[in-house]
């Protein structure tokens, strides 16, 4: 007689093996719109001296969101992708009220 043996039971899937690959699609579908804002001089960009900031491109030409306090007093600021292109922006309107600003980038390319 032959001897039946059973699969060995499965065990639940780990909710962190989900939620890690939920986090990974999430930042491999907006991580090349999402910028550092930093603001000063470029000397000052490149160091981060001056103020910085983050923000996110919302619209294809280039229009960016980012919170009020971090352009607050510049007119212009310099925006840094994560594949590491920089280029200028210039802010275009500010919302103190609902803490948010925009700007339009203006040097290269904007994301991709």
């Amino acid at each position: 007689m032959l001897d039946v043996v059973s699969p060995e039971p499965s065990s639940p899937p780990d909710p962190l093996d989900a939620y890690s690959a939920a986090v990974v699609g999430a930042v491999e579908e907006v991580g090349p719109a999402v910028v550092s804002v930093y603001v000063g001089g470029a000397a000052e960009a490149e160091q981060a001296r001056g103020g910085a900031g983050s923000g996110v491109v919302v619209t294809p030409d280039g229009y960016l969101l980012t919170n009020e306090h971090v352009v607050q007093r510049v007119a212009q600021a310099r925006v840094t992708f994560v594949d590491g292109r920089s280029v200028l922006a210039i802010v275009a309107g500010r919302d103190p009220a609902a803490h948010a600003s925009w700007a339009a980038g203006l040097e290269g390319d904007g994301p991709t």
